[in-house]
C-alpha cells in the first residue's frame, strides 16, 4: 500500500516522526521541558515491520488506528508507538512473524521491539476494550490492508475509548474534517451520537463556523 506520489507508510511515518520530534525538542529547549528519546526511524521501522509480518501470513488483514492514523487524516500529533488490528483468524500468525523478528510480549501484553524499543499495540479483531461498548471489528472495515483506518472508524473508536485524550483527538480530526460530519454521525451507532454532536459543535466553534 503506497502513500500519493508513491511514498511508502513507512517513509510517510518517519518524516511525520522526525517534524513532530523536531518541534518537539524546540519546545522543549524553549521552556526547559523533557525532550522526547525516540528514534523516529524506530517507529517507521515498526510500521515495516508489521506490514512485512502481515504480507507473510496469506489472507491476513491489518489496519493502523490511533496516532499514526490521525496524522494521516492531518491532525499532527505525537506518537511513540503503533497500534494495530489484525484479523482474529491470522493474529497468533502475525504475532509469531513479529516475535521472530525481535519484538516480545511486555507486560503488559503490548509488542517491544529488543533493539530500538519501538512499541506495537497488536489488537486482535473480535475483543472488547476497556471501557468499550462493542468489539473491535474485521480491520477490513476499518480501512485498506496494512493502511490507515477511515475518519468514520477512527472517530468511532475513539468515542468507544472515552479517555479525554481521545475526545480531543475527536475535536482535532473534525476541524479539519468538517465537510464530513454528517457523514461520520449518520455512520456512528446511536449511542454515540449525542457525544459526537457535542464534539462536533466544538470542533465548529474552534473552526471559526
Amino acid at each position: 500500500m503506497e502513500q500519493p506520489g508513491d511514498m511508502a507508510i513507512e517513509d510517510a511515518v518517519y518524516q511525520r516522526a522526525a517534524r513532530l520530534l523536531a518541534v518537539q525538542h524546540a519546545v522543549a529547549e524553549i521552556a526547559g521541558g523533557r525532550k522526547v528519546d525516540l528514534d523516529p526511524e524506530a517507529l517507521s521501522d515498526a510500521v515495516f515491520q508489521v506490514r512485512q509480518a502481515v504480507r507473510r501470513v496469506k489472507g491476513a488483514y491489518a489496519c493502523f488506528i490511533g496516532g499514526l492514523a490521525a496524522q494521516h487524516l492531518g491532525y499532527a500529533r505525537w506518537t511513540d508507538h503503533v497500534d494495530v488490528v489484525v484479523d482474529a483468524e491470522h493474529y497468533s500468525a502475525i504475532l509469531d512473524e513479529l516475535r521472530s523478528k525481535g519484538f516480545a510480549i511486555t507486560t503488559n501484553w503490548n509488542l517491544a521491539n529488543r533493539d530500538t524499543g519501538a512499541k506495537v499495540d497488536l489488537l486482535k479483531e473480535g475483543i472488547t476494550m476497556k471501557d468499550a461498548r462493542f468489539p473491535l471489528p474485521h480491520p477490513s472495515e476499518l480501512g485498506p490492508n496494512t493502511g490507515y483506518a477511515k475518519i468514520g472508524w477512527l472517530i468511532r473508536l475513539k468515542l468507544e475509548a472515552q479517555r479525554m485524550r481521545d475526545l480531543a483527538d475527536v475535536v482535532e480530526l473534525l476541524k479539519r474534517n468538517l465537510d464530513q460530519v454528517d457523514a461520520i454521525c449518520a455512520g456512528l451507532p446511536e449511542v454515540m451520537r449525542e457525544k459526537f454532536t457535542e464534539l462536533a459543535q466544538q470542533a465548529r466553534h474552534e473552526a471559526g463556523e
